[in-house]
């Protein structure tokens, strides 16, 4: 296990905790809406960080590849459970922009499974990184160069993410 994937595991873990916490309470007092969404958010980003460290870990193209479109995909889910909660912790689940913006996601996150390898990741595109930190800790990431289904996700993400600040 690379050194840099076990602050990953550490936060995966803290945030499966919390998220099961919620989970927890969200099933004695459901007349408490914002427990559901902020648990399915914490249990998201917990499962965002395994697969960082599964990309950290990575020792091959398909390897690297497989780990980087789950993370990108698991963004998506996080958006998704992020919308949700601000919507309903702020009482405004019947925007339209929110509704849009849930709707709109998770149309993008059909496509990416569904779309063939040069729309979204292919280990044809290799993007591989070498990076050293500090001269002595150093990890190679083998990724894949993004394909426009998920340059519009992330440009998406930043978009909506803005909205809401």
């Amino acid at each position: 296990m690379h050194l840099l994937s076990i602050p990953c595991i550490a936060m995966a873990l803290v945030n499966f905790y919390v998220g099961t916490y919620y989970l927890y309470f969200y099933s004695k007092r459901p007349q408490i809406k914002e427990h559901l969404p902020f648990a399915l958010l914490c249990l998201s980003v917990g499962f965002y960080d395994v697969f960082s460290a599964g990309l950290y870990n990575s020792l091959s193209i398909n390897s690297g590849v497989f780990w980087q479109r789950l993370q990108l995909d698991s963004g998506v889910v996080i958006s998704v459970f992020l919308i949700w909660f601000t919507s309903v912790f702020i009482q405004q689940d019947r925007n339209r922009i929110i509704q849009f913006s849930i709707a709109y996601f998770i149309v993008i996150l059909m496509a990416s499974f569904f779309a063939g390898p040069k729309l979204t990741l292919s280990t044809l595109y290799p993007a591989i990184k070498n990076i050293n930190l500090f001269h002595g800790l150093s990890i190679t990431y083998y990724e894949g160069v993004v394909g426009p289904i998920y340059q519009i996700e992330i440009f998406s993400i930043v978009i909506v993410y803005l909205y809401f600040i």
